[in-house]
């Protein structure tokens, strides 16, 4: 004959959080979106546009744009691939300033 106690199950605690918890998990999410955006704006890469052949792709970002440059002196050849601002003849809208 099995025991009455050996049948029960143990009973677990319910941890109750207070609103603190939950004001600090909604802080640490609001700071990573915070810095990913700040992130993901500075990049040139934020739409990127491919030629249909695929030889050739086009980067813009919110605030820069992506460039190629092929520099030569005659014996040496370099291909320098950079982020730059826009330049101050570009207009920008207000929907643009909003982004």
């Amino acid at each position: 004959i099995q025991s009455r106690r050996a049948l029960t199950t143990p009973t677990t605690k319910m941890v109750k959080l207070g609103w603190e918890t939950y004001s600090f998990g909604a802080d640490v999410f609001g700071a990573t979106a915070f810095l990913l955006t700040l992130v993901g704006s500075a990049r040139c890469d934020f739409i990127k546009f491919t030629s249909v052949d695929g030889t050739f792709t086009d980067h813009f970002g919110v605030w820069r744009y992506g460039q190629w440059a092929y520099l030569t002196t005659g014996e040496q050849a370099w291909l320098y691939e950079g982020c730059f601002p826009y330049a101050d003849s570009v207009a920008i809208d207000s929907k643009w300033k909003a982004a």
